[in-house]
């Protein structure tokens, strides 16, 4: 049985003793999976990747924004932002404006060839993601939707609960 297949998933989850296990690895698995290849694809057709594509179709989508939105909106680091936005910018995509309501941010925006990179990679995001669901009814999309909106909601209160929990003491040495 290969070691990355659906049956290995559910063997090695069926030793967990949670209902969800399976879920979840099958969650993680298909978003690596959806990743690495969106990933790839970029790379090799346009020489930026998924990172970068995010970032313009947040750019397409909102027109001008600081570099702390987008790590905001896209959940990403800064370091990974920054990178991101070098490439764009060695590429002639993104401009970086100073902000007319404060002087310390930069305003970042699609360039004339950045919307037509953000228009070209649009068309094969959309086709790939129409591949992903392939076989899914309307309906099926939307409860699959709802079902992942609320596990991001999840998700988000995890993360503020473990924020605000209290750091246990420091181990002696």
């Amino acid at each position: 049985m290969k070691a990355g297949s659906t049956s290995a998933r559910s063997k090695a989850a069926a030793g967990r003793s949670e209902p969800h296990s399976l879920a979840h690895d099958l969650l993680i698995a298909a978003a690596n999976k959806s990743s690495r290849g969106a990933s790839r694809a970029l790379l090799k057709q346009f020489g930026i990747g998924l990172v970068e594509w995010r970032i313009l179709r947040l750019l397409g989508g909102e027109g001008e924004t600081a570099a702390s939105r987008i790590c905001a909106e896209l959940d990403l680091d800064k370091a990974a932002v920054s990178r991101s936005l070098a490439v764009l910018e060695r590429l002639g995509c993104i401009s970086r404006t100073a902000d007319a309501r404060d002087g310390r941010t930069r305003a970042l925006s699609l360039t004339t060839g950045g919307v037509a990179l953000h228009r070209r990679v649009l068309e094969i995001a959309d086709r790939r993601e129409r591949g992903l669901f392939k076989g899914f009814a309307p309906e099926d999309i939307a409860q699959l939707s709802g079902l992942l909106g609320r596990l991001h909601e999840n998700a988000v209160e995890m993360i503020r609960r473990d924020e605000a929990a209290p750091k246990p003491p420091p181990k002696p040495i």
